[in-house]
């Protein structure tokens, strides 16, 4: 008992102190304090991160992965392929929502990748986003397909893409579906699948 109430001190302590020193934060070039309304935030081009996008980052160290046959895709510019989603087996509620992780593996290209499915009530889950292997740049065409809005507005501004960009996981949820991938840019490009 005395180590939960001290690991719950400590947890107390560095809360009070990040809402200390990140209310006293000032931007470096201005000197001015960060701004803390909406408007500003949305004048300043931020915007909330897609929820699904933010879901799958959240789940993605603690859910399942699918676990698919052929882990590994090519696909060419313009061109598509195709896989389905079989519904959750597992017999544990909490266990039934997996992940997709795609990893982008060659270099000068970029993914559209498309999730969708039906619920049992008729609801439909979609998701959508882009991934691209680092320093690869796309048409402002190709880039209006994507999402999450906060890529799109990125990459039009011309910033090629990033380590980071290479890659992401999708909530694939227990209901049946189907995953597409577009491949967008000038080359080739091939990913692995988890």
């Amino acid at each position: 008992m005395k180590v939960v109430i001290i690991v719950l001190v400590v947890i107390a302590i560095a809360f009070v102190a990040v809402a200390i020193g990140g209310g006293s934060r000032t931007d470096i070039d201005s000197g001015k304090p960060p701004p803390r309304d909406q408007d500003a935030l949305s004048d300043s081009g931020w915007t909330p991160p897609d929820s699904a996008t933010l879901l799958g980052r959240l789940f993605a160290p603690f859910a399942p992965g699918l676990d698919l046959p052929n882990p590994h895709i090519a696909v060419a510019p313009g061109g598509s392929e195709s896989r389905f989603i079989p519904a959750s087996t597992s017999r544990f509620k909490a266990l039934r929502t997996r992940v997709l992780r795609v990893k982008i593996a060659s270099p000068g290209g970029g993914l559209l990748i498309e999730y969708g499915c039906v619920d049992m009530e008729g609801r439909t889950c979609p998701q959508r986003v882009c991934i691209c292997s680092p320093g690869a740049a796309f048409t402002p065409q190709q880039i209006l397909a994507c999402k999450p809005d906060s890529w799109r507005r990125k990459r039009l501004d011309g910033v090629a893409c990033t380590n980071e960009d290479a890659e992401t996981n999708l909530v694939i949820y227990p209901e049946p579906g189907q995953v597409t991938f577009t491949g967008i840019g000038m080359s080739t490009v091939s990913a692995d699948l988890q």
